[in-house]
Order: structure tokens, then sequence, then C-alpha cells
């Protein structure tokens, strides 16, 4: 089911909640209308100031694509299929687990906090991923970029990753750390994303798994940005590459592929 913006500008809205006395929708039920009216999932479009939020009853496991949003928050308690985005501004996304890939294309100034099966990034800036995943992220044209563990504290999280097929959150040391960027092939470490230090990070985010209580929360005004803490870090990320040898630089990016370490290789 598709979202549609308002008419004319309004007031920031928030999304409707299920009551409390009003049971979920069945996930097969979910499926049908879904594929009745000719979608594979949810998909939410064109948004502007708007708080979003989905429990895992709602989403039922099914691919969600969010896409034009700005300024949004989006709370995905549960399971969901496939991500992907599309020209996200300044918003904050947050998916419990999602079963495949979760894809991104033309996004800026947003803060994820997912688990996926893999992340691709594409053509964005100023992102921060709070992230567990099966296999290395990969960025493509993509600058100013931080990972973080994940670190969302949600009743039932558990149960939500392992019928992803995600196992338990990895911490520290797991597969999110091993990010491949596709445009950086020279010896020295890319420029274009970092590992946010321990110091940089915020404390860990709790959400109730009801998506009532969820809206409540969500609607008080957010916190500073966390991509301010991220901005030294990249800018000293950006200064170093600028002081390496020219010499150095054009012999790194002449070399064949079979020259590079394993984990420079696109």
């Amino acid at each position: 089911v598709a979202a549609t913006p308002p008419a004319a500008p309004a007031p920031a809205a928030v999304a409707p909640a299920p009551s409390a006395d009003a049971a979920a929708p069945p996930c097969r039920e979910a499926a049908g209308a879904h594929a009745a009216a000719g979608h594979a999932g949810e998909v939410f479009e064109g948004l502007r100031e708007e708080v979003l939020v989905r429990s895992a009853a709602e989403l039922c496991g099914e691919d969600v694509t969010l896409r034009d949003l700005q300024d949004c928050r989006i709370m995905l308690l549960g399971r969901i299929g496939a991500l992907h985005c599309h020209e996200l501004r300044r918003c904050e996304v947050t998916v419990a687990a999602v079963g495949s890939s979760a894809l991104l294309y033309s996004c800026e100034d947003c803060v994820l906090t997912l688990a996926a099966k893999q992340l691709r990034l594409h053509d964005s800036s100023r992102m921060l991923f709070h992230l567990h995943t099966m296999s290395g992220p990969v960025i493509e044209h993509s600058r100013r970029i931080a990972f973080a563990p994940y670190d969302l504290a949600l009743p039932g999280v558990d149960v939500h990753l392992s019928e992803a097929g995600l196992g338990v959150a990895s911490g520290e040391a797991g597969a999110w750390t091993d990010v491949q960027d596709f445009n950086w092939h020279r010896r020295q470490a890319s420029p274009n994303w970092c590992i946010l230090p321990p110091e940089a990070r915020r404390g860990r985010t709790e959400l109730p798994a009801n998506a009532a209580a969820a809206v409540a929360l969500l609607a008080a005004p957010a916190r500073g940005s966390a991509l301010e803490l991220c901005e030294a870090i990249w800018e000293a990320a950006e200064s170093a590459a600028k002081s390496w040898a020219p010499a150095d630089a054009a012999a790194a990016a002449t070399a064949p592929m079979s020259a590079l370490p394993t984990a420079e290789r696109p």
C-alpha cells in the first residue's frame, strides 16, 4: 500500500497505529491484499516530516520500499524481506531485521539502524549505519559514510533476527566491519568511510514492540544529529588522503587488481 503526501502543506503528521484492542491483520491476509493491489510489499513515497511505525504483525516479512522521503522517522519493528531506499533526505530509519538485502540509492544525511544479509549503498553521502550483516557492506560512488555496530534493544528482536536467518547480532567484530569501497583501489584505507569509534557512538537504542507506544515515543523532538559526531572523523580521513604522495597514489591507482590486497579489491 503506497503512502502519499497531503495535497497541501500541513503540520507534521503521525502515521496511525492500531488501537490496543484491535487485532493486527493476519500476515497472509495482508499479503493477499497487497498482491491484489499489484504491490510486492509496502511502498512509502513522498512523505515529509512524518513519523511512521509498523509492528511485526503488520510487516509480515514482506519487502519494503522507501522513496523520496524528507525529514521522516521510520520504524519497522519486525522482520521484512528486502529493503529498498531511494532519495532519502535527513531521515532516521530503523528496521529490526531484513531477511534479504538492504539497497540504498541517492540518500543523504540519514541515520539507519538495521540487520540484513547484505548492504549495498550507491551515490550517497553523510550516512551513518548501526549495522549487523552477514557479509561485508559494499559502497559505490559514496563518501562520508560511517559504520557502528547494531545496537537495537527491542522486545523479541532475537526472534526477528533468527527468523530472518541473521543469527545473533555480532557486536564489534562482525562482517559489517569488512567494508568494500568499489571506487577505491589504493593500498591506503579509503577516506570515503570509517568505523565510528566507541567514544563517538550513541547509547543503546531501546524501542517498545507496541506500535502505538513507539509512535508516542518518536513524536518527541529528535535529539541532536548523530551525524555531527562523524564530521571530525570524516574530515581527518579526507585530509590524510590529500597528504599522500602523488607518485604513490598514481602507482596504486594503476596497479593490476592481482597486486592489491584481497580486502582492497572491488
